[in-house]
C-alpha cells in the first residue's frame, strides 16, 4: 500500500468517527432535553434551532464548498480563501441574528424563554462558524486533528447540557449551558487555524471586497446547496397536503432515520477532495482517473451493503424499535433501501464533479431531480400514498446518480467503469421494487 493510499484510509477512518461523535452528541443532548425539559421547555429549544439552521443555510452560501474545492486545488490562495471565509460566516452570522431574535420575540414567548431561545440561537451560529473554521484542516487533509478538537469539545458541550437539563430542569441554564459548549468549541476551532489566520494581512475595505468577490464566485455553490437541501426536504412539505398526520409521522421516522446516514457518507467523500481536486487543477488526468475510479469502487460496495441492510434489517426491527404503531411503515424500507444504494454512489460522482468544477452540471441534475420529486409525488400520492412516495424519492436518487455519472463519465473519459456500476446499482433497483412493489 503507497503512503497516498495509507493517508487516505486512515483520513477516511478520522472523518468517520469525527461524524459519528457529532451525530452521537447531538442524540444525546436531543434525549436529555426531551426527557428532563418537558414538551413546552422543550419546544423553545426546538424552535430556536430551527429558525437558527434555516438561517446558517442562508450565511453558509455555499463557500464552504468552494472553499474546500478551490483551497484543495490552488494551495497558494488556501490562506486567504480559509480566513475569509470564516470572516464573512461571522459577519453573516451577526447579521442575521437580529431578524431570528425578532421572530423570537413575535412567538409571545416570557423574557425567560426569550432568552433561552437567543442563547440557543447564538449558540447554534458560533457552531457553524466553527465548522467552517475546521475546513481549515481538511484541506490540508488534517482529519485527525478535526477529530481530536471535536471529541474533546463535544465530550464537554454534551457534559454541560446533561447536567443543566437533569439538575436544573431549566430552559435558561440549559441554553447557557449549550451556547458556553459552542463558544468552547469555536476557539479551540480558531486557535486549530491559528497560523493561517495570524498570516492573513488586509483592511477592512479590503475585506469588504474580498469578502464580496467569495460571495460572488461562491453563488453557483450556494445555488447547488440550496437545491440538494430543497430535494431532501420538499418531499415532507407535499406529502402533508396529500395524507393524514400519522401517515406523515410514519414516513419521516423512516426517511429521515436512513437520511441521518447521508453526512457520513458526504464525509467519507470530503476526504477525496483534497487529492482529486489538487489532480484535476494540476492536469494529472491518469492519477485522477485511477483515484476516482477508486472511489467508484468503494462506494459502489457500501451502497449496495447499506441499502440492502436497510431493507432486511429495517423490516426486521421495525417492530421491536418503534413498537407495534408503526407495523405500516414496513412496506417503506425496501424504497428507502433503493434510496439509499443509489444516493450513496451518486455521492461519489457528485464529488467528483465539484472536485473538477462542473458545478452547473450538478445543478442541472438537481433541478431535473426536484422536478420529478416534486411531480411524481402530487400524481402518485392519491393512488399509492406513503408507499409511492419512498419510491419516489429513490426515483429523484436515480436521476442525480445517473446524472452525476455521466457528468462525471464524460469528462474524464471514464464511461466504462462508471456506466457499469449504474447499470449493477439498476438492476438491483429493479429487482428489488419487482420483489417488493
Amino acid at each position: 500500500m503507497t503512503r497516498a493510499s495509507r493517508s487516505i484510509h486512515w483520513s477516511k477512518f478520522f472523518a468517520v468517527l469525527t461524524t459519528f461523535l457529532r451525530l452521537g452528541g447531538g442524540l444525546i443532548t436531543f434525549l436529555v432535553q426531551v426527557r428532563f425539559l418537558g414538551p413546552h421547555q422543550f419546544g423553545v429549544v426546538g424552535s430556536a434551532i430551527t429558525v437558527a439552521a434555516l438561517a446558517s443555510f442562508v450565511s453558509d452560501f455555499g463557500m464552504n464548498t468552494y472553499v474546500m474545492r478551490w483551497g484543495s486545488a490552488k494551495p497558494e490562495r488556501r490562506d486567504v480563501l480559509i480566513s475569509l471565509d470564516v470572516i464573512v460566516k461571522a459577519f453573516l452570522s451577526a447579521m442575521l441574528l437580529l431578524p431570528c431574535l425578532v421572530w423570537v420575540h413575535l412567538l409571545g414567548l416570557s423574557a425567560h424563554e426569550e432568552r433561552a431561545a437567543a442563547l440557543t440561537i447564538i449558540g447554534y451560529f458560533l457552531a457553524a462558524t466553527a465548522d467552517h473554521a475546521l475546513i481549515g484542516l481538511r484541506v490540508r487533509s488534517l482529519f485527525d486533528r478535526e477529530m481530536i478538537i471535536v471529541a474533546w469539545t463535544t465530550i464537554v458541550s454534551v457534559a454541560l447540557v446533561v447536567v443543566a437539563a437533569i439538575v436544573t430542569r431549566d430552559v435558561l441554564l440549559t441554553a447557557l449551558s449549550f451556547a458556553a459548549g459552542r463558544a468552547l468549541y469555536l476557539v479551540a476551532a480558531l486557535h486549530a487555524i491559528r497560523e493561517t489566520l495570524a498570516g492573513f494581512r488586509t483592511t477592512a475595505r479590503g475585506i469588504f471586497r474580498d469578502g464580496l468577490a467569495l460571495l460572488v464566485a461562491a453563488k453557483v455553490y450556494a445555488v447547488d446547496l440550496i437545491l440538494s437541501n430543497a430535494t431532501s426536504q420538499i418531499d415532507v412539505v407535499i406529502i402533508a397536503f396529500f395524507v393524514d398526520t400519522a401517515s406523515v409521522g410514519r414516513y419521516v421516522v423512516v426517511t429521515r432515520l436512513v437520511q441521518n446516514a447521508i453526512p457520513i457518507v458526504g464525509m467519507l467523500a470530503t476526504v477525496y477532495m483534497p487529492p482529486l481536486a489538487s489532480l484535476h487543477t494540476n492536469g494529472k488526468v491518469d492519477d485522477y482517473r485511477s483515484l476516482a475510479r477508486r472511489m467508484n469502487m468503494e462506494f459502489f460496495a457500501l451502497g449496495i451493503v447499506a441499502g440492502l441492510g436497510v431493507i432486511v434489517f429495517g423490516r426486521l426491527a421495525t417492530p421491536i424499535v418503534f413498537g407495534p404503531a408503526y407495523d405500516a411503515v414496513r412496506p417503506l424500507w425496501p424504497g428507502v433501501g433503493v434510496f439509499l444504494m443509489l444516493k450513496v454512489l451518486g455521492s461519489a460522482y457528485g464529488l467528483q464533479l465539484v472536485a473538477s468544477g462542473q458545478i452547473r452540471w450538478r445543478v442541472g441534475t438537481q433541478i431535473a431531480a426536484l422536478a420529478f420529486t416534486c411531480g411524481a409525488l402530487v400524481l402518485l400520492l392519491p393512488l399509492g400514498g406513503i408507499l409511492a412516495a419512498s419510491w419516489i424519492l429513490a426515483g429523484a436518487a436515480l436521476i442525480c446518480l445517473l446524472g452525476y455519472g455521466e457528468g462525471a463519465a464524460r469528462h474524464y473519459k471514464d464511461a466504462v467503469s462508471i456506466r457499469l456500476y449504474s447499470l449493477v446499482c439498476c438492476a438491483t433497483a429493479a429487482g428489488i421494487f419487482v420483489a417488493f412493489w
